[in-house]
């Protein structure tokens, strides 16, 4: 919102004069057009999640100290002394592109001066909210730099500039052959340039710098998923309702739990099936300690405790009534010790219940939920997500873009708007009472693209017949 709003400001000396002096209406001026789609976004947005999902704010509950680190863990992820520059050469070259153009229509105009704007305020949000940060506020400046999408944009254009500056150093004209053919090489071998150097530079920030000692990022890894899985399988085996309350006694003896504890939830609830998802609560330290029905309290790490202090009065009123409490081997490092001590209670490999049913046999380990291992395999279920991603889309890209859009523009946007459609009408579907697995994930992407489709049937339909008027 901030980042439209300062927009909207910067439109108003354009939209003054289009109203005052050109006739234009209010409501159709770029100021007034860019409030349109601030409150529109508000309101829908409000609703979803205030009205359906019925979800309410929550500020992230961050340390001073935490904060800092990862500001300062990041900053230097972005290279900004070297994408700063590419940066401002893709703002100059917009520019530059604009003036050069004297006589491209409005709407062509538009763009770029709209691109500009959007990009130079969002910029302007982004040093206003890292300003905060260094003044003493306690804001997520690293989460500021994470939706600095206007850089990468700002790069892109700088590209797309060179491949147009090459294609005119070399030929004005397209064909396969002669000077024009060389232009169309040029200009292709540039964006191919392009596009390998920002892919090995962020290649570099995901394998090397993030996986690295000094970072270790944490993964996803397949034991923690396979753990989570057998978990899941011992709860459906023995039959504990879904609503039911299951207590996962987690711990972490790094230096940074308030990070990576909630990132121990975050792989176990995205494992468990959805209906068990809300029931599912984390107790963070020693599992003796939680039988015993008090909090774990650690020296070392500083934060360890204002940590626990997070989990701990949740579970403080779900010990009376007993719930089931799991133990993984993955996510606390007790758990050899507790399994040597009492090997009664393993319910299944590396999984060991602390309270709750056990079986006369402990379980056989189920399947591992996988992805694609090969890339065939990647490439092939990529490729046909985006294929379904435009389908849904392409019907609400007809019905919601500018007529003065290009085909192939309105084809790119498309998997955008199949997203935002495919994530209304699961919210939808789920509201109802309908589980969005097997035929109701079915059912939530057939609503996306069947309302698109009909939707953008119906107003060109209307169009024909006013056009015959």
């Amino acid at each position: 919102l901030a980042v439209l709003g300062l927009a909207a400001l910067a439109y108003v000396p354009t939209s003054w004069r289009a109203w005052r002096r050109d006739g234009t209406g209010l409501l159709r001026t770029p100021s007034a057009g860019i409030a349109e789609v601030m409150v529109g976004g508000t309101a829908l947005a409000a609703a979803t999640l205030f009205g359906v999902l019925r979800a309410h704010l929550d500020a992230p509950k961050l340390t001073r100290g935490e904060l800092s680190k990862k500001f300062r863990e990041d900053l230097p992820l972005y290279l900004l002394p070297v994408t700063g520059v590419l940066a401002a050469g893709g703002a100059a070259s917009l520019a530059a592109e604009a003036r050069r153009r004297p006589g491209a229509d409005g709407h062509e105009r538009f763009g770029t001066g709209f691109l500009l704007a959007v990009t130079g305020a969002w910029i302007a949000v982004t040093v206003v909210g890292v300003a905060a940060f260094e003044s003493g506020r306690n804001v997520p400046a690293h989460r500021f730099l994470a939706f600095l999408v206007a850089l990468p944009i700002l790069i892109a254009a700088l590209a797309l500039w060179l491949s147009r500056w090459a294609g005119r150093r070399f030929g004005h004209r397209t064909s396969t052959s002669g000077p024009a053919g060389r232009s169309v090489t040029a200009g292709a071998a540039v964006l191919v340039v392009a596009v390998v150097a920002l892919g090995a530079f962020g290649a570099h920030d995901l394998y090397t710098t993030l996986a690295g000692p000094s970072r270790g990022v944490e993964w996803l890894e397949i034991h923690k998923v396979q753990d989570a899985a057998t978990a899941a399988f011992y709860l459906q085996q023995e039959h504990i309702a879904a609503g039911a309350p299951v207590v996962f006694v987690i711990d972490d003896s790094g230096p940074n739990p308030l990070s990576y504890t909630p990132e121990e939830m975050y792989i176990i609830r995205s494992v468990l099936p959805a209906e068990r998802i809300e029931h599912a609560y984390a107790y963070v330290g020693n599992p003796l300690s939680y039988l015993a029905g008090r909090p774990t309290q650690r020296d070392q790490p500083k934060t360890y405790d204002a940590n626990e202090q997070r989990f701990w009065p949740t579970i403080q009123t779900l010990l009376p009534h007993h719930p089931v409490a799991l133990l993984l081997s993955s996510f606390n490092p007790l758990y050899g010790k507790v399994a040597a001590a009492h090997p009664d209670w393993v319910v299944a490999p590396n999984v060991l219940a602390l309270n709750g049913p056990h079986p006369a046999q402990p379980l056989p380990l189920p399947p591992t939920p996988s992805g694609p291992h090969t890339v065939v395999q990647g490439a092939v279920l990529g490729g046909g997500t985006m294929v379904v991603l435009v389908l849904i889309g392409l019907g609400w890209a007809i019905v919601l873009l500018p007529r003065s859009l290009r085909p192939f523009e309105v084809f790119a946007l498309s998997p955008a708007a199949g997203i935002a459609a495919l994530l209304l009408a699961g919210i939808a579907v789920d509201a109802v009472g309908i589980r969005l697995a097997g035929l109701g994930g079915t059912l939530a992407i057939v609503l996306a693209s069947a309302s698109g489709w009909g939707a953008a049937w119906y107003f060109r339909a209307r169009e024909k017949g006013q056009r015959q008027e």
